[in-house]
């Protein structure tokens, strides 16, 4: 059942709040650690004699613990010398927003200048905000918005309302597809994709799995934003999926991260033409007949929506955009 907005509003309001407060916190906190940090310079005797300048190596360890997003493989946070005093990062928070200064046919940093940016948004009146409010809503669901903070209260409440881009722990069936742009020129404004999923449950229970991802560049090559698509593709399943066959274009590789097991490898699409990569595998845990199936699809943040087929035995079961993290649920 879909929340009101003035549900989402009460729940969104301590994010901005937090946000706010937090700003402020570190803006002051900032000039309190630079004001002590200032070398404390002594004329005596034509003697300059200064303080040595340190950083509170505990509260560093601890900030770049927190953006290693509880990495398991020990290879993060990257081990390096401490920064000088008054190194930005990691006591900063930056924000970018997408977007060219100098054009305005690159995003809305270029359409409208700041202050105008914010007095329209301020000044709008009341009836509007429900519809600003459901546009802040589904482009969090779609992902086109993730947030991520550092205080516990503001990072747990946008977890919780799945705003965060989190890859999720689950107890059944599990599917990410993820893509990346290599060299590939901006073909992502063309290209259009597909995910088919075939489940065959055996009468022993076992769980045998064929995803096909198919994308298509829809559009001719110019040589300034459409070329030959060249695409990093990660899928994640659940962990101890074991890989039957696989058809890729190159560069195949199998790990395990985020609590998943991993397979990638590396394609090309032509512009007018299409690409395929096939994975088949099988779960590693067995249904039973009679109790309800769970597939977990979670969506790429700040892409389009792949159109998604699953099959169940042969018959077509499901079929939808991928518009956001979506549950699949049937009786086995």
């Amino acid at each position: 059942m879909k929340k009101p907005v003035n549900v989402f509003l009460v729940r969104l309001l301590p994010i901005v709040a937090l946000f706010l407060a937090t700003s402020c916190n570190k803006s002051k906190t900032a000039d309190a650690i630079s004001e002590k940090e200032k070398p404390d310079a002594v004329k005596s005797d034509s003697i300059l004699k200064t303080t040595a300048q340190i950083i509170d190596t505990a509260d560093y360890n601890k900030r770049m613990l927190a953006l290693s997003n509880g990495d398991t493989t020990g290879k993060w946070p990257v081990k390096a010398p401490y920064p000088l005093p008054g190194a930005i990062l990691p006591y900063n928070r930056i924000i970018a927003f997408y977007g060219n200064l100098y054009s305005k046919r690159m995003g809305i940093l270029g359409e409208l200048p700041k202050d105008e940016m914010l007095k329209k948004l301020f000044a709008a009146p009341p009836d509007k905000f429900p519809t600003i409010f459901e546009t802040f809503v589904k482009s969090a669901e779609s992902k086109n918005i993730l947030f991520y903070f550092h205080e516990d209260k503001p990072r747990k409440l946008v977890e919780e309302l799945n705003y965060a881009g989190r890859i999720k722990n689950t107890d059944g069936d599990y599917l990410h597809v993820n893509n990346a742009n290599f060299a590939g020129l901006k073909g992502n404004l063309y290209i259009k994709s597909a995910i088919d999923q075939d489940i065959v449950i055996a009468a022993d229970g076992s769980v045998t799995k064929k995803v096909k991802v198919t994308l298509r560049n829809t559009e001719k090559a110019d040589g300034w934003l459409n070329s030959v698509y060249q695409n990093w593709m990660r899928l994640y399943v659940p962990k101890g999926s074991k890989l039957i066959k696989k058809e890729v274009y190159a560069d195949f590789a199998e790990k395990e991260e985020l609590g998943k097991t991993v397979w990638e490898s590396f394609s090309r699409t032509l512009p007018l033409n299409f690409s395929e990569t096939t994975l088949t595998y099988t779960l590693p845990f067995k249904v039973k007949k009679g109790q309800i199936y769970k597939l977990l699809i979670q969506k790429q943040g700040g892409t389009t929506d792949p159109h998604v087929i699953t099959k169940i035995n042969g018959r077509k079961l499901f079929e939808f955009d991928l518009k956001k993290d979506t549950t699949l649920e049937f009786k086995v």
